[in-house]
């Protein structure tokens, strides 16, 4: 861990919320995947096999890339347009409230939940898994917990309190698991990204309520915790 927050500290300097930085590496993974198709450099295919996830890619190529790339992978337009608009409209909030490193490590486990998700339940073991679904759904979580009163337009229509309408989306999500039709969404990815969020967010709120404890002979006062930052610190409508 140490390690890892000495690779995070090169970056000092960082303006821009790390959910815009995202949003600009996935418009731009697309962007190349489609000029090597268009140019016959790269069929399609073939760029979703290579950075998209299958058992077929880390178990028997060991392509364990898959598990870095896969993520910023997105198949045709729609797919990337709702992800990242959901990214761009719910992740700063949740980035403001928990810091970008932590937010970082937050985005890759919910990631990784969808993926492991998708290696042990895939149909087959070509069935290849790719986008921001997972995060996105966890990230929607932390929105549930540290914004309950936010107003979301379900479907661009029906006005909720981010609590109630990350249960209906959580509740869709698990039935559609069991009952996809045929569909090529991941919708148990979605749940486990979800799971992810909020285990991760519980985690969190609990270690920092926790009391610090005095070291030497310094007066145990001096050692209050620091309470987790509540809905109403921030604004209540995004």
């Amino acid at each position: 861990m140490k390690s890892f927050n000495r690779i995070l500290d090169l970056f000092p300097g960082r303006k821009q919320p790390l959910s815009f930085i995202i949003i600009g590496v996935c418009t731009a993974v697309f962007l190349v995947v489609a000029l090597l198709h268009a140019t016959g450099s790269a069929s399609g295919d073939r760029a979703y096999d290579f950075l998209g996830l299958s058992r077929f890619g880390v178990v028997d190529h060991h392509w364990y890339h898959q598990f870095l790339t896969a993520p910023f992978l997105h198949v045709g337009v729609l797919h990337l347009v709702f992800n990242m608009l959901a990214l761009w409209m719910l992740g700063p909030a949740v980035e403001t409230i928990m810091g970008w490193k932590r937010y970082l490590i937050f985005s890759a486990l919910c990631a990784l939940a969808a993926e492991l998700g998708l290696l042990a339940f895939a149909s087959t073991p070509f069935e290849v898994g790719c986008g921001y679904s997972g995060v996105i759904y966890g990230i929607l979580v932390a929105q549930g917990v540290y914004f309950p009163d936010t107003i979301l337009y379900l479907f661009a229509f029906f006005p909720l309190r981010m609590r109630y309408a990350v249960l209906v989306l959580g509740a869709m999500e698990a039935y559609l698991t069991f009952n996809s039709g045929g569909s090529k969404t991941s919708h148990l990815g979605h749940v486990l990204g979800a799971v992810m969020g909020l285990v991760l967010v519980k985690f969190w709120q609990r270690r920092e309520r926790q009391p610090l404890q005095p070291r030497g002979n310094l007066p145990a006062k001096k050692f209050r915790a620091i309470r987790w930052r509540t809905s109403k610190d921030m604004p209540r409508e995004l």
